[in-house]
């Protein structure tokens, strides 16, 4: 089962190399990061309990910088 992405999760507000990371991923990840054209940026503290950053991307949401994301 392909998975679709539609959220990115950062652990505080982007900072340039951040900017920069989330641009490239939108622009040239989507083979990769199937939707992650039109995903949407949040920003969470830490990740829900009982919930892993690659559990959290079993369901379409990835996260940088937190709960041991990419």
């Amino acid at each position: 089962m392909e998975i679709i992405y539609k959220k990115i999760i950062l652990p505080t507000r982007p900072h340039p190399d951040t900017i920069l990371g989330i641009f490239l991923l939108k622009n040239f990840g989507k083979e990769k990061y199937p939707g992650i054209e039109e995903a949407e940026l949040e920003i969470w503290q830490e990740l829900p309990k009982n919930e892993t950053a690659e559990s959290l991307e079993r369901k379409g949401i990835l996260t940088l910088d937190i709960g041991g994301g990419k």
